[in-house]
């Protein structure tokens, strides 16, 4: 009975009422299914969001802190072995010595010089403690006395052992509150001096936590909030709940966690900022009620709701115009079929309209062939696009391999050129002023396009080297007859060649070698020849290098330098441009490149 009917149905359902049935159970009720999951999970994305966001938002805090941190650090490490300071904690003055006074403003002068010139936005006070009693307190200067000794800072200080040590408390001059890093001065033999304390400018700190619209203090040791940007923060109950937090974060990684705040659910963030040689531990800390969290992801979610709906009553609409459309051309093109059933072949040339159901009729064929010649057109050309991009990453990947760290190189050869400077070596430091030179420059252009100009200042730094190497046994001449300040072209285009043509011609011949560089405009093109007197090739060698060089897969062996050049020109300004190779073996060769001007 029950199949019977189900049949029944079936056969009176109409085309339109069937599609509005399979849009209403193939479509609409999944899709409430998983509208309804999807805003409950973007709910939980928003909430996840917010947190990272938090996270993200306190560490570029905490990192703004850190710098502050590290730039103190390097201030107290200039302060070590300054002769001044050794004096004025162990030298003994008269009552009112004029030498005092010429010390006091010797210090301020060596600290204007060496730190607060450098660091003044940072700084904002340098002080000093030392155990000498025939010195006077000023700005600068403060004695040890029975107070100052029993305070837990300085008392800290000294059991660190010359590590930087960090504490809020009072200037000794305006009694003021600063965050204040403090280490102990010894002298070059090691005999403890005095004390040094550099306070950091409170601004440093409370703008950042000032633009932070969330509740926000800095914490120092997980014991003491030293800054806050809310004048309704609870010390008592924060410093408590980051205790409890900090006992399961052994790690020091950040922390986002529930916790209850001032009766509330919260989230509470924190961001420790460590840095090696501070003893004490700094934390940024936020505290945002769950609440407001969720007020966002519910806002959200109802903007969802209000758009499904939206978008099912849009549906419907489009559907029934649809499906009456649809059902009517149905209709017709049936009529036409049982006239053809019948053997009646003089159907209706068009049904009507303008949709596949035409095309039925008269284009099908046309659009299939249509079709496939497209998606041939399109292979091929994506294709081509891939193998153009695996060619250019290919030569990327050749360049970099054969490459160290530039960055950690230059500042070696920055090294060797001051100790050369020191010791008086100028051949020396004029050599490494070169590399590093060369260097900067490799660094600096990376993808982007360079004027010719610096190509060759840097091959030319390139040959003065080899003329140190060799001596009198290699020369060389620049010939620029346009100007190359105007006409730019890709990276490392130049000095690959006459690099090639240093250790393949110039380093293998008996006698002086000497090789010049060419460069002239000829039309619209830029022709740079790199002239050898060297060795040379031989006609199988040349011919080898030749197919090497404009070979689009990668071959082990020599003359990387001269495909890599040639392949990226190539591929930037097509193929009527590269590198043309001439030689005569003991003779000379010549190495051509050639770019449009632009």
């Amino acid at each position: 009975m029950r199949n019977k009917f189900t049949g029944r149905i079936k056969k009176e359902l109409t085309i339109r009422r069937k599609m509005f049935l399979i849009y209403i159970i193939g479509g609409f009720i999944p899709m409430l299914f998983v509208s309804l999951y999807l805003i409950n999970g973007t709910k939980n994305i928003i909430i996840q969001q917010n947190k990272s966001s938090e996270i993200s938002e306190l560490q570029l805090i905490g990192d703004g802190i850190f710098e502050n941190v590290r730039t103190i650090a390097e201030a107290s490490q200039r302060l070590y072995f300054m002769e001044i300071i050794e004096k004025l904690g162990a030298h003994q003055y008269d009552s009112k010595s004029e030498e005092l006074v010429n010390d006091y403003n010797t210090l301020n002068k060596k600290l204007r010089n060496e730190c607060l010139n450098y660091f003044n936005h940072e700084i904002e006070n340098i002080c000093f403690y030392f155990n000498n009693s025939t010195l006077s307190q000023n700005l600068r200067v403060a004695m040890i006395n029975e107070e100052v000794s029993e305070l837990p800072w300085f008392k800290k200080t000294l059991e660190a052992n010359g590590r930087l040590i960090c504490a809020f408390h009072e200037d000794s001059m305006n009694y003021k509150k600063y965050l204040s890093f403090s280490r102990i001065i010894r002298t070059q033999g090691g005999i403890d001096v005095g004390v040094a304390v550099i306070s950091m400018k409170e601004e440093r700190i409370l703008f950042p936590l000032q633009e932070h619209d969330t509740e926000t203090v800095l914490v120092l040791n997980d014991e003491e909030i030293i800054y806050s940007n809310s004048n309704d923060t609870n010390k008592y109950e924060l410093v408590h709940i980051i205790k409890d937090s900090a006992k399961n974060n052994e790690s020091d990684h950040e922390i986002c966690k529930n916790v209850i705040y001032k009766g509330k659910d919260s989230v509470l963030t924190v961001i420790p900022v460590t840095y090696t040689g501070l003893e004490d531990k700094l934390s940024v800390v936020s505290i945002r009620p769950y609440a407001d969290i969720l007020k966002r992801a519910n806002q959200q979610s109802l903007k969802s709701i209000l758009i499904i709906m939206g978008s099912f009553i849009i549906a419907i609409s489009i559907i029934s115009v649809f499906a009456w459309n649809f059902s009517s051309r149905i209709n017709n093109f049936k009529v036409q079929m049982h006239k053809a059933s019948r053997g009646q072949f003089d159907i209706a040339e068009h049904i009507g309209g303008e949709d596949e159901i035409s095309y039925l009729y008269d284009d099908l064929g046309l659009m299939i062939n249509s079709i496939e010649a497209l998606i041939s057109q399109v292979y091929e050309e994506q294709v081509q696009k891939e193998m153009l991009y695996s060619r250019q990453k290919e030569m990327e990947f050749s360049m970099l391999a054969s490459q160290i760290n530039p960055h950690f190189l230059y500042n070696t050869l920055e090294t060797i050129r001051m100790k050369a400077r020191v010791n008086g070596q100028e051949e020396i430091e004029d050599i490494v002023k070169m590399l590093a030179k060369i260097m900067r420059h490799n660094l600096q252009v990376m993808d982007k396009q360079v004027a010719l100009k610096q190509e060759l200042n840097m091959v030319e730094s390139y040959l003065k080297i080899q003329t140190y190497r060799f001596e009198d046994r290699v020369t060389y001449s620049i010939h620029v007859n346009c100007n190359v300040d105007t006409i730019y072209t890709i990276p490392l285009i130049l000095q690959p060649i006459v690099e090639n043509a240093m250790v393949h011609g110039i380093e293998m011949k008996k006698g002086t070698g000497h090789i010049a560089i060419y460069i002239d405009k000829i039309g619209d093109t830029i022709c740079i020849q790199v002239i050898d007197n060297g060795i040379g090739f031989s006609e199988d060698k040349l011919q080898n290098i030749k197919e090497h060089i404009n070979s689009a897969t990668d071959r082990i062996g020599s003359h990387i330098g001269l495909r890599n050049v040639n392949q990226r020109v190539k591929l930037l300004y097509g193929e009527g441009y590269g590198i043309s190779i001439q030689s005569e073996p003991l003779v000379r060769t010549i190495v051509q490149i050639t770019i449009p001007r632009g």
